[in-house]
């Protein structure tokens, strides 16, 4: 039985979010929704709270860059049909700033407007969702992107797996000074073990990339 947030949500998404995002180009499968570009997937994705109360509950909006071309460089796959919230070069939250740091989370109740809740949402995808995918629509724009801060606060650069994205970044702009900049950087300060180094020395061998033995 859907949970009183659930019906809540489903109606906001449904009513508010879904006719504004198809007019956008995009297209749904449950609450998550695609836009394919020349470079990228444009995901946006609904996340409601794990733990509501009986009588409340909340949700965010989740925004995120995926590329095939990356993503079959770092698995040796094709990628999924529908991307919801796998492998995004970029993932964050709708915020009230650019980058996902403060982040939205909006409360729905019994006493909720819907109507004017979903407008709000609405207003804040303008406002921000729709910026952020213009203002990341290459693999240029993400890797000067990272480059701007790699060791910082960018949300997911600084991971195992951030790290690994941006060296394939680097690779299919044929940048080899970087890929080995970031591939050295990581074997020197890695804090991970095992499971990491097996996984950077596999993919990037794999695509031709010298790594530490």
């Amino acid at each position: 039985m859907a949970t009183r947030q659930s019906r809540w949500v489903g109606k906001i998404v449904k009513e508010s979010l879904a006719p504004k995002l198809k007019e956008l180009g995009f297209k749904r499968r449950g609450r998550a929704w695609n836009r394919v570009t020349e470079n990228f997937v444009q995901v946006i994705d609904v996340q409601s709270s794990r733990y509501p109360g009986y009588f409340s509950g909340s949700f965010t909006i989740n925004l995120g860059i995926f590329s095939p071309k990356i993503y079959e460089l770092r698995y040796d796959e094709k990628p999924p049909a529908f991307i919801s919230s796998i492998q995004q070069l970029i993932s964050i939250r709708v915020s009230t700033d650019d980058v996902g740091f403060s982040e939205i989370w909006w409360d729905v109740n019994l006493l909720t407007d819907l109507s004017a809740l979903g407008a709000e949402v609405l207003s804040r995808i303008d406002a921000m969702a729709l910026p952020f995918f213009v203002r990341f629509d290459s693999l240029e724009k993400v890797d000067e992107w990272w480059d701007e801060d790699l060791k910082g606060s960018r949300p997911g650069a600084a991971t195992p797996g951030g790290l690994l994205d941006h060296a394939l970044i680097k690779f299919v702009r044929n940048d080899r000074a970087g890929v080995q900049k970031i591939v050295s950087e990581y074997f020197e300060t890695r804090q991970v073990g095992e499971y990491w180094d097996d996984i950077f020395k596999s993919v990037l061998s794999r695509v031709g990339v010298d790594v530490p033995g």
